[in-house]
């Protein structure tokens, strides 16, 4: 497909057809769009198969890019815009999903969605793009919402890697965010690799040398000046990359690691000296300490079998302790033998701490539940229930699971369930405060008296996070009320007598 430019510029006032920059700009909605935890699993695994496949065949590392985004963000199209040679065009070397068929086409460098992201240095989400840019109708499905992130190479400008919806059915989000702007720093390394027209020649070449230095020392001084700029090559890849990263080869002696692993590790490893991990001590979450030699890497580098999300210590020279997660990739060569294996691992000690705490603030609440004479429950933000305490099991006689979401309608008085339903969804539709007192059902078939009350919680954004709340039996009450009222009512009647 072959893109002209638009006659208008982006500074001149709209016209044949053109909208404003601002009106096809929607990236504040991503502040206000419902949150997700962030999805470290998906992205470490992704981020693992693209360093193998880089180790593999960097010259289809971008389409490979492309395939990977499109199956992380669940999205429509997804692809990478390249800055030109002359600097005055994108063009768009891969491309997945249902823009495939335009790879090869671009946009102008000064007038299009990417030229935007670069010019504003900074991820933008754009909304039916077309209506700025009219040579984008050439290019079908339409494009609903695009999240575009820039990416650079030695601090230049390189181009943009986007994720598309073609309807409304896809809405990215924060978290969609924080993953592309994660792949964005692995293109600057994609893009690097595919540039390199002798990379894949010259990693069979180094990879044989290294297999050889490991069995003879004197073999190292076979390592010519070929094999010195291939270790640099992978080095420069290497320091690119978002995650921590080292390979080993089939001895499991360290070939290569970039910056960020040393930043976790605390040191320096000796390369082709030290062998499995440049950490001082591998501990399990138990507390049980893992031999090097036992690694997971022992087991890849036998059968070749991925091993992936191994949570697991590690300690620092200075004593101190990381919670990483860490995948094993085996390294092949062309004909399919192990040669090695790709390392990758990432810090996860604040996630770990952030789970525990909730844990620990969880079962706090869970205690103070349990330990109080009223009945507690709490709910969804869309109002299904999701934890009653023991004093509603004991009053109802059922078990959580009958009760659970709505199944608690079946214990109202049936004078009481309407307006109780109709009360409860107007508090989850609102926000407001949930209060009633209605009739409930007891495990002897008893109805009593209760006095419901429910508040929302809202998180910093101000959204509902979950409603908690309370059951009060006031059924004492209501009937010294009513034998009250009774009573009021004869002696009214005797004076009117």
């Amino acid at each position: 497909m072959t893109l002209s430019r638009p006659r208008s510029s982006p500074d001149a006032p709209p016209r044949d057809g053109l909208v404003p920059l601002e009106a096809v700009l929607c990236t504040e909605e991503l502040k206000g769009r419902p949150t997700r935890r962030p999805d470290y699993e998906t992205e470490n695994r992704a981020l693992a198969l693209l360093i193998q496949a880089l180790a593999d065949s960097p010259r289809t590392i971008l389409q490979k890019l492309a395939d990977t985004m499109l199956e992380v963000f669940q999205c429509d199209s997804a692809g990478l815009s390249l800055v030109a040679k002359d600097g005055k065009t994108f063009y768009w070397p891969a491309i997945a999903g249902a823009w495939k068929p335009h790879a090869g086409g671009g946009t102008p460098r000064d007038f299009g969605p990417c030229g935007d992201v670069l010019d504003r240095d900074a991820p933008l989400l754009f909304k039916r793009f077309e209506r700025r840019y009219p040579y984008l109708q050439q290019a079908t499905p339409a494009a609903e919402e695009a999240l575009l992130v820039p990416f650079y190479v030695e601090g230049k400008a390189a181009g943009t890697i986007w994720a598309m919806a073609h309807d409304d059915r896809r809405r990215f989000d924060a978290e969609d965010l924080r993953q592309m702007e994660s792949l964005g720093r692995f293109a600057s390394a994609a893009y690097q690799a595919a540039n390199a027209q002798q990379l894949q020649d010259a990693r069979h070449a180094a990879l044989n040398l290294m297999e050889e230095a490991v069995q003879s020392r004197q073999s190292m001084e076979m390592l010519n000046r070929g094999l010195r700029e291939s270790e640099e090559r992978y080095r420069t890849l290497y320091t690119a990359l978002p995650v921590a990263a080292f390979v080993c080869d089939r001895k499991a002696v360290i070939q290569n690691y970039n910056n960020r692993a040393v930043e976790l590790w605390g040191r320096e490893p000796k390369i082709g000296v030290e062998q499995h991990c440049g950490s001082m001590k591998l501990i399990l979450p138990d507390g049980t300490l893992l031999p090097h030699s036992q690694s997971p890497m022992v087991e890849v580098l036998r059968t070749g079998v991925p091993a992936r999300n191994v949570e697991v210590f590690i300690e620092r020279p200075d004593g101190t302790r990381l919670f990483v997660v860490v995948n094993f990739v085996a390294l092949k060569d062309a004909q399919g033998e192990i040669v090695g294996v790709v390392t990758s691992f990432d810090d996860i000690t604040e996630r770990k701490q952030a789970e525990a705490d909730f844990r620990e603030i969880a079962d706090r609440f869970r205690f103070m539940a349990e330990s109080m004479p009223q009945k507690i429950f709490t709910a969804t933000p869309e109002g299904n229930v999701n934890y009653f305490n023991a004093q509603w099991m004991e009053f109802t006689g059922l078990s959580f699971e009958q009760i659970r979401d709505w199944g608690w309608t079946q214990l109202i008085h049936p004078e009481d369930v309407e307006e109780n339903v109709r009360d409860w969804q107007r508090s989850i539709d609102t926000g407001e405060p949930f209060q009633l007192v209605h009739r409930c059902r007891s495990a002897k078939g008893e109805y009593r008296w209760h006095l419901s009350r429910a508040q929302a919680m809202r998180d910093a954004n101000g959204r509902i996070s979950m409603w908690i709340g309370s059951n009060t039996d006031i059924h004492e009450e209501k009937e010294t009320e009513a034998a009250l009222l009774q009573s009021e009512e004869a002696l009214r009647s005797l004076n009117e007598d």
